[in-house]
């Protein structure tokens, strides 16, 4: 079921249907309703499976013996790759709102946790600058999927992405002590 409900989202949007849902996934309207009793529900599952994934890579990345700064760029990275290659958790990071958000809160602050911890050390090292948080990063991911989508011809996510991140080095950073030598 939720396959079929991240494919139709992906497609659909808000404008997905239940009934469409338990066709996909060749099942009773009865069924898909006992699980998840609205849209609502059934989306906010579809978030929370999502921010668990991005959290998911950035304890991973943290677990490794990347820099920190490396660290932030895989989880970055891979949350972006997540989102190219599922339009549905796309939807769930550009579209979602209200009370869809507040039903995933404790993934999303989970998520921040993680984002945070990312962010922290990736300051203490000096190549982050200091005035960028969690929520800002939220941002730049949803920027970044937003752009995805644009339709633009040579339009990159990869080359946004590599814009934004060299706007978040610290001035201080290790890219542009490379750059001088």
């Amino acid at each position: 079921m939720l396959e079929a409900a991240r494919a139709l989202f992906a497609a659909e949007g808000a404008d997905t249907q239940m009934d469409d849902v338990a066709a996909r996934a060749g099942v009773g309207l009865g069924t898909v309703y006992r699980h998840f009793p609205t849209k609502a529900a059934l989306a906010a599952e579809l978030v929370a499976e999502g921010l668990a994934r991005f959290a998911q890579h950035g304890t991973d990345a943290l677990n490794s013996a990347a820099s920190p700064w490396d660290a932030l760029v895989t989880t970055v990275s891979q949350n972006l790759e997540l989102a190219e290659r599922d339009a549905g958790t796309r939807y769930a990071v550009t579209q979602v709102s209200g009370a869809t958000w507040e039903a995933v809160e404790p993934a999303r602050a989970k998520l921040h946790e993680v984002y945070s911890q990312l962010i922290s050390a990736a300051q203490a090292e000096k190549t982050l600058r200091a005035d960028f948080g969690s929520e800002d990063l939220e941002m730049v991911m949803r920027g970044i999927c937003t752009s995805m989508d644009s339709g633009q011809a040579g339009a990159s996510w990869r080359r946004h992405l590599g814009y934004v991140l060299d706007g978040l080095r610290s001035p201080g950073g290790r890219r542009q002590a490379e750059l001088r030598s």
